[in-house]
């Protein structure tokens, strides 16, 4: 048995390398009556670095609630129109601050909910009051 001498892991005499660092052994052994010296050998090392990320985009992903609460209130009057054009404000900032900010599509993604809420609301809207107007 013999000790690795950069973590002090005990391995096999026959091992070249150290299985828990990865480090050469300094031994040279003898191979159908050659000599290997394993402390030539190198060890390719990596190192694995994460880029840095952007910070999400908090007003594209509000722009998409509002969206969404736009498209299913578009049967209320009142509340549709004000949340589809809030809805389409944000998403229209979160849009125009897409280079600093990641998760863009949170913002697209509220503009087109908040357009569709808006026509369903400019079809059904009309159609309210009149129909409320012929009840009276």
């Amino acid at each position: 048995m013999k000790k690795c001498g950069k973590c002090g892991m005990m391995m096999t005499d026959d091992c070249a390398f150290c299985p828990s660092c990865g480090s050469s052994m300094d031994t040279t052994t003898k191979t159908s009556g050659n000599e290997v010296n394993y402390s030539s050998v190198q060890v390719p090392q990596y190192m694995v670095v994460q880029a840095p990320q952007k910070p999400t985009n908090g007003v594209g992903l509000a722009g998409m609630i509002i969206g969404i609460l736009s498209y299913l209130f578009c049967w209320v009057p009142v509340l549709d129109l004000i949340l589809g054009v809030v809805g389409i404000i944000l998403s229209g900032v979160g849009l125009h601050r897409k280079e600093r900010y990641r998760l863009n599509g949170f913002a697209i993604a509220g503009l087109v909910l908040s357009i569709i809420a808006l026509v369903f609301s400019a079809i059904y809207v009309p159609v309210f009051f009149v129909l409320l107007g012929q009840t009276t």
